[in-house]
């Protein structure tokens, strides 16, 4: 991001080039700040956050990386009554699952609304990579990205509330619908 104007970056965007030479596109024209973008595990979409300037909402979305630089973005969080932001998604090994940083909004004073980013307190969610069943499956979580340890385990940073696991690594098991303790008492002010 450039031009920092606020609290949004709103020439943020996302391009897509060979790293050593050649043309450099913009990944997905688009008037709305981009942010964070994850590439597929096959390569084909990259997940990533845009700001709508319209809402104030951050929003989670897809782009197709072929045909570049027409490529088609899709939005993949719900459109209607989603009252999370949506940051630093995470691609399942097998793609069909994207796991996020998603921070609860807080609109009941009727001006712009307050995120819990700001305040490094966000829950974790996943939805399936075409926009479908999206679940919340961690609170009190430490905004760094979710990571996959397989296709049915997400890796995330509990806070120092967080019930199960505070101030430790926590895992979310699919299989067996539960979120466990992996590692113990992280230092989240450690240099190394």
């Amino acid at each position: 991001g450039t031009d920092y104007e606020g609290d949004i970056f709103p020439n943020s965007r996302i391009w897509w080039g060979e790293p050593s030479s050649g043309p450099v596109y913009e990944l997905v024209s688009s008037r709305s700040p981009d942010f964070w973008g994850m590439m597929s595990p096959d390569g084909s979409h990259v997940a990533f956050s845009r700001y709508n300037t319209r809402t104030g909402q951050f929003e989670l979305f897809t782009a197709e990386t072929r045909n570049i630089p027409r490529g088609r973005n899709v939005q993949i969080t719900p459109r209607r009554d989603f009252v999370y932001d949506s940051f630093a998604p995470s691609w399942s090994p097998d793609g069909t699952r994207i796991a996020f940083a998603c921070s609860q909004r807080d609109t009941s004073g009727g001006g712009f609304p307050l995120h819990d980013w700001l305040t490094n307190n966000t829950s974790i969610c996943v939805v399936d990579a075409d926009g479908r069943n999206v679940h919340v499956i961690g609170s009190n979580s430490r905004i760094y990205p979710p990571a996959w340890m397989n296709n049915d385990v997400v890796i995330f940073a509990g806070d120092d509330t967080h019930p199960v696991c505070p101030d430790s690594l926590c895992a979310f098991d699919y299989t067996l619908n539960q979120t466990i303790k992996v590692a113990d008492e992280l230092d989240y002010g450690a240099s190394d």
